[in-house]
């Protein structure tokens, strides 16, 4: 009796083990360890649009920085020591002179100019507070001045220098013009300032921008807008809205890339 029960248990199992072998491995079968792929709901990895970018390096001011190809050769990049600051405006003072804007704002007033020197001090540690946000956006007057002025007030972190900067949005022209929206920076190290100015709209760099001006009519040989251009350019400005726009928070990543690139040699 026993011997028959055996013999029943080792059929039932030989029987068990042959109909998986047949399952695993007959051809068409489902693997069970099947290779990972992307489902039909899944996005498709987006293409590093960086990866075409050139380091660019200045050896006599000492820096390097990663950015567009077409916007390397512009870059507006100045560092310039804290005591050649002070002597820039100390000098238009001695001489009797002024000069507009913010600029003659900082000529007759010494204590403004070092408040904008401690301002820059304690940026260099982010997070910043709102308090000190609208400490900078009405006491920082080293920005391109405009009749917008600042926007957009926040820090950035430069890993390669070590500390924060002011990341400012905002419109620096009179006019109507897309071109004065800006994004700048400020960055206080070993007692310079590195100041880095782009435009939000410019023309040539950024394919998604350049696609703008061209709905517009822009002339790209000759770098001009027509009657019929610059009506549509006047439309766009009157409904832009720098906090709702799509197109410039891409185009504002991509500086703050090419900022935090940025590294002394």
């Amino acid at each position: 009796m026993k011997k028959k029960v055996l013999i029943i248990v080792l059929t039932l199992f030989i029987l068990i083990v042959a109909g998986f072998l047949i399952w695993q491995f007959w051809p068409g079968a489902p693997a069970l360890n099947p290779s990972p792929s992307l489902s039909p709901g899944t996005p498709t990895p987006s293409p590093d649009e960086t990866a075409n970018w050139q380091t660019y390096r200045n050896k006599k001011e000492g820096y390097e920085i990663k950015a567009p190809v077409p916007l390397g050769k512009d870059l507006r990049i100045a560092i310039e020591p804290l005591a050649k600051v002070r002597k820039f405006y100390e000098d238009i003072r001695q001489a009797g002179q002024s000069c507009p804007g913010s600029c003659g704002a900082l000529v007759e007033d010494k204590g403004l100019l070092e408040k904008q020197f401690e301002i820059l001090k304690k940026s260099q540690t982010c997070p910043y507070s709102q308090e000190f946000k609208k400490e900078i956006v009405k006491n920082f007057v080293l920005t391109e001045n405009g009749a917008g002025g600042i926007q957009q007030v926040n820090s950035i972190d430069n890993q390669n220098l070590g500390i924060c900067g002011i990341k400012l949005l905002g419109y620096a022209g009179y006019d109507v013009w897309l071109g004065n929206y800006y994004y700048q920076a400020f960055f206080l190290k070993e007692g310079k300032i590195i100041h880095f100015s782009f435009s939000l709209f410019p023309v040539g760099v950024f394919p998604k921008v350049d696609d703008l001006w061209k709905s517009f009519g822009f002339d790209f040989s000759s770098g001009g807008c027509n009657a019929e251009c610059t009506k549509k350019e006047e439309d766009y400005y009157d409904h832009f809205r720098l906090q709702n726009s799509e197109l410039t928070r891409d185009i504002i990543q991509k500086y703050d890339i090419i900022v935090k690139s940025f590294k002394f040699l």
